[in-house]
């Protein structure tokens, strides 16, 4: 005698169970308050699709509100350009070097000769493999920084950067010699 065992595949189980859970299934839990004739399980039936079928009367209304995808600060999608300097006014300056003209996480410092803190003289390389001298007081990057200190080990850039507020703010760069230690 062989028992021949059926399984029932799983939409069955989840379409049973909603109509379970639902109170669609006239052996359900409804059964025991007394709706047990097929009239009443056919009327309530119908009143429940009725009121799931009904139009919403909620209205959402953005004004005023802040738009939820867009960023909370604004970030400037445009490229930055050089601080001018009082002498330059309002004008727009070109790049007078070509180290105005990139940014400062852009080089690579390979070398560092001291003679005096005056005098030193910093090797900084940028991707492309061109090297440029670095001493106190040159221009460098796109924001309007300047060399401030060359150090045994480092080269220490400010820059004039824009904060949160719109005020031109003093931000230290630093470029290491030896960066992995």
């Amino acid at each position: 005698m062989c028992i021949e065992t059926r399984i029932l595949p799983l939409p069955f189980f989840f379409f049973f169970f909603v109509f379970i859970s639902l109170g669609l299934y006239p052996y359900s839990i409804h059964a025991k308050e007394g709706l047990t004739g097929k009239g009443s399980y056919q009327k309530e039936f119908k009143e429940r699709l009725k009121k799931l079928m009904e139009p919403s009367g909620y209205f959402y209304d953005a004004g005023g509100k802040p738009d939820p995808f867009r960023p909370f600060l604004q970030t400037a999608t445009r490229r930055a350009e050089p601080v001018p300097t009082k002498k330059q006014g309002a004008k727009k300056k070109q790049c007078g070097a070509a180290l105005e003209c990139m940014d400062v996480g852009q080089l690579t410092l390979v070398g560092i000769v001291m003679t005096g803190q005056k005098a030193s003289i910093a090797v900084a390389q940028d991707s492309a493999g061109f090297g440029y001298m670095l001493r106190v007081g040159d221009r460098i990057g796109l924001h309007g920084g300047r060399v401030t200190k060359i150090l045994p080990d480092r080269v220490i850039v400010t820059e004039k950067v824009e904060d949160i507020q719109g005020s031109l703010v003093p931000r230290k760069r630093v470029l290491l010699l030896h960066p992995e230690e």
